[in-house]
């Protein structure tokens, strides 16, 4: 063999080498590996493979993530982690908060760690720390006050001024609001509770910021894309009635006992046809009066005995009568 065998391989014939297992080649130089080296890796003594960078594993088919992936996260390729739910960014370490944080930072999965002077589920709520009297907190220490009131608490001037916006009396220069209203103008909507995540518009009334519902605005809302005329939408296309409405987005009346001769025209209330009258719209109605018997249809009377004609307002003769 004009060229020496490598790595135990014989001479068995001229210039032909018998390799030993594990090798191969015309000088049994070449290693032999029985699986394949994925991922760019490359066979380097039998069945030994040596991986490319970002590569592992004896035929180099598991990633290496140089930083570990935290919060559970898993190396599924060179340097990139798949994160679980809740959890983001190279290694898993960014949190994530849903709805963001407003004036504030997200410090753990839906979790909001707020700036000084603002709270909240995602911060969105100013503080005031001294309240706001006559006003409302529309940004930390900052009051904007009710007509009429000034001052770093809305604290100054009084109904003499401003008066009670028709809500209230005023009572030695101070409001005493009518029920439902509050304020030193009495021009603050109440509502009980509050509005979690909406404006008190009117007394008892929240106007919910989009996304929220219910009495408080504290319900998620669900979608109910043709909207709930009288009544709220409780899941997905799915309406709740108020009382006295039905239908899939609760706009007819409903007259629970019924409208014979007539139209439900509001909860409880029915609009009769021509010639009937009455709560449920079944009693006829007889425009001269039956004055000597009953209305039995519109127009038509059903005479006592003795009685007849169409209004029941002729006396029978000799006790012959013509039945109407």
């Amino acid at each position: 063999c004009s060229s020496s065998c490598s790595n135990g391989g014989t001479c068995s014939a001229p210039n032909t080498c018998s390799c030993p297992s594990g090798w191969t080649g015309p000088t049994c130089a070449t290693p032999v590996c029985s699986t394949a080296c994925s991922n760019g890796g490359t066979c380097s003594a039998p069945n030994t493979c040596s991986c490319a960078s970002g590569w592992s594993g004896a035929t180099c088919t598991t990633p290496v993530c140089s930083n570990a992936c935290s919060n559970g996260g898993t190396c599924n390729a060179p340097n990139s982690c798949a994160c679980p739910s809740g959890w983001s960014g190279p290694t898993c370490a960014s949190p994530v908060c849903g709805s963001g944080c407003g004036y504030g930072s997200c410090t753990g999965p839906n979790t909001c760690t707020c700036n000084p002077g603002w709270t909240g589920a995602i911060c969105g709520s100013p503080i005031c720390n001294d309240g706001c009297g006559n006003g409302v907190c529309t940004s930390p220490n900052t009051c904007t006050c009710n007509y009429g009131y000034s001052g770093s608490r809305c604290e100054n001037l009084g109904c003499l001024i401003t008066g009670c916006s028709g809500r209230g009396t005023c009572s030695s220069n101070a409001c005493v609001c009518d029920s439902g209203w509050s304020g030193g103008s009495c021009n603050m909507p109440v509502c009980s509770g509050g509005c979690i995540n909406g404006v008190c518009t009117a007394p008892g009334k929240c106007e919910c910021k989009p996304g929220w519902t219910g009495d408080r605005c504290a319900d998620v809302a669900p979608l109910c894309p043709n909207g709930c005329v009288n009544g709220y939408c409780s899941g997905a296309n799915t309406c709740t009635c108020n009382s006295g409405w039905g239908g899939a987005t609760c706009n007819s009346p409903s007259c629970p006992s019924g409208c014979a001769n007539g139209y439900c025209t509001s909860p409880g209330t029915c609009t009769c046809i021509s010639g009937w009258s009455g709560m449920s719209c079944n009693s006829p109605v007889c425009p001269q009066g039956c004055n000597n018997g009953v209305c039995i249809r519109p127009d038509s009377c059903r005479c006592n005995q003795g009685w007849t004609g169409q209004y029941c307002t002729e006396m029978c003769i000799d006790s012959i009568c013509n039945s109407v």
